[in-house]
């Protein structure tokens, strides 16, 4: 795999190499991260010999679709025609979002360790090899990894992997804008003291008109309702405002002066 050239690019001799590598490091078992094009040689030699493998990471990794994606037809071409501007073009795909100088450096190491050619050959062969029989062999812990904003693997595809491997998990990394706070809220559960049916329900109508206008969703108990058995009791009230002192006040207001009566039998 470190030759710049290589005769045979197929996936049996990138499994056959990985397969030479923990024999001649006489390793019994290992852990395997495969990355990218990395990932169906790791999934291979985890699923041919899973005595081997104690646990599987298969990150970026697609199932075969049985057809060539239009943007890998279009870098084909130009990576062919142009490898230095192709470089650059591949490189600003898979590291969308960097620096330009982040970029300009990764493909200046990508044209130092392959030719056009050997990429595009390689490339070729892990995107058109079907792995299904691989996924079903499988009996190894499998974690498969995907990220949200991943520009060549949509994560629906990383979960279609992961559904086709018994047993495997899969975690979809990335970032969230997270939403500024407009409210603060809380929830008053309205419980009875003792057994049987509610009877009664005593000071909703004077919390009504203080505080009715901060309320958003409330279950009042019902007569003739059975006292409930869990802490969130017969009932409850939810309220809101953006000042969660205000909020606060509310609860304590409901929690104080709500009384559930309860009686053995109606």
């Amino acid at each position: 795999m470190s030759d710049r050239s290589r005769r045979d690019v197929s996936h049996a001799a990138d499994v056959q190499i990985l397969v030479d590598v923990v024999d001649h490091l006489r390793l019994r078992r290992v852990a395997l991260l495969g990355q990218s094009h990395g990932a169906p040689m790791a999934a291979t030699y985890a699923a041919d010999h899973p005595r081997a493998v104690s646990h599987l990471v298969l990150d970026g990794m697609t199932r075969f679709r049985g057809e060539v994606d239009a943007r890998w037809t279009a870098l084909r071409a130009l990576l062919l025609a142009d490898w230095q501007v192709g470089s650059l073009a591949m490189a600003s795909v898979m590291l969308a979002g960097a620096s330009s100088e982040e970029i300009a450096a990764f493909a200046r190491l990508w044209r130092c360790c392959v030719s056009a050619e050997m990429a595009v050959a390689l490339n070729d062969v892990a995107i058109l090899h079907d792995l299904s029989d691989v996924f079903a062999r499988l009996r190894v812990p499998t974690l498969v990894v995907s990220r949200r904003d991943d520009p060549l693997l949509a994560p629906e595809e990383s979960r279609r992997v992961a559904m086709q491997i018994s047993g495997a998990e899969l975690v979809i990394l990335g970032t969230f804008q997270v939403p500024e706070r407009r409210y603060a809220a809380g929830t008053a559960y309205l419980r009875g003291q003792g057994r049987g049916r509610v009877r009664a329900v005593h000071g909703v109508d004077e919390l009504q008109q203080e505080i009715g206008h901060l309320v958003v969703e409330a279950r009042l108990p019902e007569p003739g309702q059975p006292a409930s058995s869990g802490y969130e009791g017969e009932g409850y009230i939810i309220v809101r405002d953006p000042d969660t002192e205000v909020v606060r006040d509310a609860l304590r207001r409901i929690i104080n002066r709500i009384r559930i009566e309860l009686v053995e039998a109606l």
